[in-house]
């Protein structure tokens, strides 16, 4: 989301009418530092710290804070980029969603992941709410376009489509001189929440064993309680590395040394990681959902598989590992 703020605004300070100064921005942040960089005489930055401490100080500033502030202002447009359409006076507002939660029908343990439960249950209030009091409705693709129309009633020609404009200046790099060719790895790097479907790629990994594939990771056990479940079950893997936590670099490092990479999860807005592994040009194996397949549109290295068939990932996994074939799906 910072990226999008940034990038936002920076698009927004270089159009010629910001540059003639008929545009005055306000923006909202919880740390004015992250976008100092960016302000001009007419950006005013004002910094909220607490917006982030907890939800309840989060919905006080979209629902009632902003309205009070905006009472004493001449606000043109009110543009929310962060998926809660707040109270406010503003001759027409914009508000930007992305994240998919409302929209995930798929069982979500309470045991193991109570607070996704309950914060499916709040996105599902807060998307509704002064949703049709906006001008425009932006979200990233094409399927949850549909999804707000048909689940919130949306009409279609306020519903804008604005894919992510991911750029990569870095060339893709080399894999490091001391990888051992007889290892293919596999990255999955993501959070643990039970949406993310590690069940169906470790119990593939189960069935290949016998293969020189292993699985990285970016889980461990300490992280949440659904990360120590999967710790506890299928931990003792041999062909899975549970690297937990890592940095930009590190997981730069994994995309360059990676054979491919294993997408199942059964939610996502965007599919970030896919982005960002196409420059390699190597095989991403991806669950098969609207979500995945526009994210890999035009991607000729993808291969999508159910995200509830394990050993339809085993198969086709053992397939590339022992004859370097997979068949790309579109």
């Amino acid at each position: 989301m910072l990226t999008i703020a940034r990038d936002f605004l920076s698009q927004l300070c270089q159009t010629p009418a910001f540059q003639r100064g008929e545009i005055r921005v306000t923006l909202f942040c919880h740390r004015a530092d992250l976008y100092r960089d960016l302000q001009q005489a007419n950006v005013t930055l004002i910094e909220k710290p607490h917006s982030r401490q907890s939800w309840g100080i989060r919905l006080f500033y979209e629902y009632v804070y902003f309205w009070f502030w905006s009472l004493n202002q001449s606000v043109d447009t009110w543009i929310s980029l962060h998926d809660v359409s707040p109270n406010v006076r503003a001759r027409r507002r914009v508000v930007y969603c992305h994240n998919p939660m409302p929209f995930y029908r798929g069982s979500i343990s309470a045991r193991y992941d109570l607070k996704l439960k309950l914060f499916q249950w709040l996105y599902t209030f807060n998307y509704q709410t002064n949703l049709h009091k906006n001008r425009h409705i932006i979200v990233q693709q094409q399927w949850m376009r549909e999804a707000f129309v048909q689940f919130y009633a949306c009409d279609p020609a306020k519903m804008i489509v604005a894919p992510p404009q991911t750029v990569f200046s870095q060339p893709a790099q080399s894999p490091s001189p001391n990888v051992q060719p007889s290892t293919l790895n596999l990255v999955y790097p993501t959070f643990p929440r039970t949406y993310k479907n590690y069940e169906v790629i470790l119990a593939a990994m189960c069935l290949l064993v016998d293969t020189p594939l292993r699985l990285i990771l970016t889980v461990a056990p300490e992280m949440n309680t659904y990360a120590g479940m999967l710790a506890a079950k299928y931990g003792d893997l041999p062909n899975v590395a549970w690297v937990g936590f890592q940095s930009r670099q590190q997981v730069e490092a994994q995309y360059a040394e990676a054979a491919a990479m294993v997408f199942p999860s059964k939610s996502e807005t965007w599919g970030l990681p896919m982005s960002e592994f196409q420059r390699y040009g190597k095989p991403i194996f991806a669950a098969d959902l609207p979500y995945a397949k526009e994210t890999l549109s035009g991607y000729d290295h993808a291969v999508f598989l159910d995200p509830d068939d394990a050993p339809a990932w085993a198969e086709a996994l053992r397939m590339f590992a022992t004859k370097g074939e997979y068949h790309p799906t579109h």
